[in-house]
């Protein structure tokens, strides 16, 4: 009976903990910098096709400005942006091209979707990291 109140009690410790951290809360405003990996700073986010995306959230949840293949490079004006009820939703355009986001807000500092380019006809998964 001793070993039954203490895994009830240390389950309710670790649900409390996980209550007060809360980690599946999404963020209220996208504005800032994202990155396709966990970087510290906007320059680190480099590679290719790691994606980097600067954004600016208006109040309405507007949401405007770039998609970048990674820091500094390749960047496209978001275009049709919307962040409500945690999910981010945009495109751009390039050449001939369209490339649609959709993302989910899976953490304060993270967003979990997909980018789908009308020039493969695919998608590709990808998580953005917020930069600090």
């Amino acid at each position: 009976m001793r070993n039954l109140i203490g895994l009830v009690s240390l389950g309710a410790a670790a649900a409390l903990l996980g209550c007060s951290d809360n980690p599946s809360v999404e963020p209220d405003d996208v504005t800032g910098h994202w990155c396709g990996k966990e970087v510290a700073t906007s320059a680190e986010c480099v590679g290719d096709e790691v994606e980097y995306l600067e954004l600016t959230q208006a109040a309405n949840g507007v949401v405007t400005g770039v998609n970048c293949e990674a820091f500094g490079k390749e960047c496209y004006d978001v275009k049709s942006g919307s962040y409500a009820n945690g999910r981010l939703t945009y495109y751009y355009t390039f050449d001939i091209f369209r490339v649609d986001g959709d993302f989910t807000g899976t953490s304060a500092n993270t967003l979990t979707g997909a980018l789908h380019s009308d020039k493969c006809g695919c998608d590709v998964p990808i998580t953005l990291h917020r930069v600090p």
